[in-house]
């Protein structure tokens, strides 16, 4: 009898060490009672996405609610729809019995535009776990394991944030001038024109001058000399500036008449740099290092003035 009292105890004690190491708890045990289940528990979403929520295990129609509906929504269907950052615990109560499923909402800003040089962090809002960062065009875009960007070329570049086992992307715009400096010529009372670009805008970019006497911009980016001297243009897109500096030349004249005996001191205007003189036909007039024309012989002859990386053209006719 006393060897069948130890033997009872042995398997009691055993009995209840098994029980001890086996997973329980309220919602799996009456779900595994019942029969009934959720077909998700654990739900990452980002903001704008949604996920259907169904009940397994029954025919009865489940109502359903959410603990934040400033976070997650559900409809009638358990179409559970991310509303913003944070997390909310969406309930479905069928046969007497409730279910309940945790939805953890994320959002990472989806475009971001950056200008060579400049950098920002990014941040996934929202997120319980470790964010893993990396860069489909590192030599554009470089992240580091905190977020920080670093806009190193012009172009785009997607970043990705792994977190909860959910992946999230942003697109990110490098953005650039197709023109560092421009240098227009006013020829009589027409000004040549330049168009500018920004390169990889992902939005309307917005364009201004800061002096419209020397130099004004239309809407698509074309800039149109209007008088001698300097401005700057700049290109305003997703908050980011860009500038462009424009120099207007204007000859003191375009063509003009020299009988044998005279002389004519020509200047270009709008510029301090040094200017180089040339004449295409030296045997009709020759001109100076200061811009002094002379005549030769009779006839037509162009002067050339070099500045700024122009070529500036005055005609001159030499008569008897």
């Amino acid at each position: 009898m006393k060897k069948m009292r130890l033997l009872f105890s042995f398997m009691l004690i055993i009995s209840m060490a098994t029980l001890s190491i086996l997973p329980f708890t309220k919602d799996s045990s009456a779900q595994a009672a019942s029969g009934i289940y959720l077909n998700e528990t654990d739900l990452t979403l980002e903001v704008d996405h949604y996920k259907t929520l169904r009940v397994g295990g029954t025919s009865s129609k489940a109502s359903w609610n959410t603990s934040d509906s400033r976070v997650a929504s559900v409809s009638a269907s358990g179409k559970v729809f991310a509303k913003a950052p944070g997390s909310a615990t969406i309930t479905a109560t069928v046969n007497g019995q409730r279910l309940r499923c945790k939805v953890n909402v994320i959002f990472m800003k989806e475009n971001i535009t950056l200008i060579k040089n400049q950098s920002t962090t990014l941040t996934v809002l929202g997120a319980k776990g470790e964010v893993a960062y990396s860069s489909n065009n590192p030599s554009v875009v470089s992240v580091t394991d905190s977020g920080k960007l670093t806009a190193k070329a012009t172009g785009i570049a997607t970043i990705t944030a792994t977190v909860d086992g959910k992946e999230i992307t942003s697109k990110v715009s490098v953005i650039g001038m197709n023109h560092n400096a421009i240098v227009l010529e006013l020829n009589g009372w027409s000004g040549f024109i330049k168009t500018l670009k920004v390169n990889n805008a992902s939005s309307t970019v917005k364009w201004s001058s800061s002096n419209n006497a020397i130099a004004t911009v239309a809407k698509d980016g074309r800039v149109r000399a209007q008088g001698a001297g300097t401005a700057t243009i700049t290109a305003t897109v997703d908050g980011k500036k860009l500038t462009t500096s424009v120099k207007v030349l204007k000859a003191s004249t375009k063509e003009f008449t020299l009988s044998k005996n005279d002389t004519k001191t020509l200047k270009i205007f709008g510029t301090d740099s040094k200017i180089t003189w040339d004449s295409n036909k030296k045997s009709v007039a020759t001109v100076s290092a200061d811009g002094t024309v002379t005549p030769v012989s009779m006839g037509t002859a162009s002067i050339l003035a070099f500045v700024d990386g122009r070529k500036v053209t005055i005609t001159v006719t030499v008569v008897n």
